[in-house]
């Protein structure tokens, strides 16, 4: 059980895994949303740095093994990001998230 200060912080980390999955599968909220759960294995601590998708709904033919996903922090304690990517040709794709700073780019075109 995490601590009661970081409850939160997971919470909002599985919606957005979950909002991202089920949007990857274009079945939106039709999809059982108890039916889809995420382990988070910790590298560094927090325990939310690498989640891993490990139940879909039965009703489906989606396998874990088959998603690949990825849980950014782009403003440390107050947004979360999901991104799922199912097989491509058999292969899981590779997931990169770049975190651009808007506002330093803006500045610098000027």
């Amino acid at each position: 059980e995490l601590p009661l200060d970081r409850q939160a912080r997971r919470f909002f980390a599985i919606w957005s895994l979950k909002e991202s999955f089920i949007k990857a599968c274009g079945l939106g909220l039709r999809m059982p949303l108890r039916e889809i759960s995420f382990a988070f294995d910790s590298q560094f601590g927090d325990g939310d740095d690498s989640p891993r998708l490990v139940e879909t709904p039965s009703e489906t033919s989606y396998q874990p093994e088959d998603w690949q996903i990825h849980l950014g922090r782009p403003q440390a304690q107050t947004h979360a990001l999901g991104v799922t990517a199912g097989l491509v040709q058999g292969r899981a794709p590779a997931i990169r998230v770049t975190h651009v700073d808007l506002t330093a780019l803006v500045k610098a075109a000027r």
